[in-house]
């Protein structure tokens, strides 16, 4: 199972639902909310969790500011929240066994992955 840190935009329902599968999910809404995204990805690399996010502000963080992450990021780019999501988030965890250092995206029928750049 995946050890992942849910963004404060993911549904509190798509949270759950990952921990009724068997994810290790801790929530920024339930630990600290109105993190900054810097914030979050640090909280993200210290407890050693993958980023589950709506937020494509990390992208640009990442690859254009360079920001130190290492655990991996996957950003959801799916139209509102449905039973769907779940299934469709629980479907890509099953698909890879290695989450660091790849920022993944994933849309409705498909997912995109890219290797975070190496931190010096």
């Amino acid at each position: 199972m995946v050890r992942l840190l849910a963004d404060e935009n993911v549904p509190t329902a798509l949270v759950e639902s990952l921990r009724l599968f068997g994810h290790d999910v801790a929530s920024i809404r339930e630990m600290a909310p109105s993190s900054s995204d810097p914030d979050v990805l640090a909280l993200a690399n210290e407890q050693q969790r993958v980023l589950l996010t709506y937020d494509t502000d990390f992208g640009e963080l990442i690859f254009r500011r360079q920001h130190p992450t290492s655990e991996g990021v996957i950003l959801l780019r799916l139209p509102q929240p449905t039973q769907l999501h779940s299934d469709r988030v629980v479907e890509v965890l099953r698909m890879y066994d290695d989450w660091s250092d790849y920022f993944t995206t994933v849309t409705t029928d498909h997912e995109r992955r890219r290797r975070l750049p190496r931190q010096s």
